[in-house]
């Protein structure tokens, strides 16, 4: 958040210079470009790309089928199978597959504030060039 903080920051900066009275046509312009590089890290921080949803897709296929595999393992592994070791088997694969659906989720969740930032960052370095140098050094 403290880059999207700050692309906000120098974007109102440079809106602020484009609209000051004897603002030059390149400071007019920056003022107007700047609220569109805003929508731009907006919408590349919210979305990803079709590649990166099929992946994540094909990754979570991919667990599931493991899951499954681990059940029947464990089903199979039973030399005399009563309902109370079936059960308890049941549910430590079905737990397992849980806990590992929970980190394939945290380190998705990660991914995704680090693409985030990533769009909030480029938003930064575009505006970093239109920002009145004066204003940028506190004057």
């Amino acid at each position: 958040m403290r880059l999207e903080a700050e692309a906000r920051s120098l974007a109102a900066l440079i809106v602020a210079s484009g609209r000051e009275p004897g603002a030059d046509e390149i400071a007019v312009i920056h003022g107007e470009t700047a609220p569109v590089l805003i929508g731009l890290a907006e919408m590349r921080a919210r979305l990803i790309s079709r590649e990166m949803l099929d992946a994540e897709l094909s990754e979570l296929a991919d667990i599931e089928n493991d899951i499954e595999a681990g059940v029947l393992e464990e089903l199979r592994a039973l030399p005399d199978p009563s309902f109370p070791d079936i059960m308890a088997r049941l549910t430590e694969a079905a737990q397992h597959g849980v806990a590992r659906i929970d980190r394939h989720q945290e380190q998705f969740k990660l991914f995704l504030a680090e693409h985030a930032a990533n769009a909030w960052r480029q938003a930064v370095v575009d505006l970093m060039p239109m920002a009145p140098p004066a204003r940028l050094a506190g004057g």
